[in-house]
């Protein structure tokens, strides 16, 4: 899966539904404080090769509620 620098709009959607969805606050896979702080700002923390770090949580939640 590709990864986004900048979320915004439909993407940041996505993100936020995946992240707070039930399954994934049920799952406990991520730090719930972390994952907040991270929907406040979502553009201002990025990977060491400038990936998002909100996207690859979503992408990560998004797989596992998938298989």
């Amino acid at each position: 899966m590709p990864a986004l620098k900048y979320i915004k709009g439909k993407y940041y959607d996505f993100v936020y539904d995946i992240l707070n969805s039930l399954s994934c606050k049920n799952r406990g896979l991520f730090n719930r404080n972390y994952v907040d702080n991270l929907l406040k700002s979502p553009n201002s923390n990025l990977t060491a090769i400038k990936g998002n770090k909100l996207w690859h949580l979503a992408a990560t939640e998004y797989w596992l509620q998938k298989h």
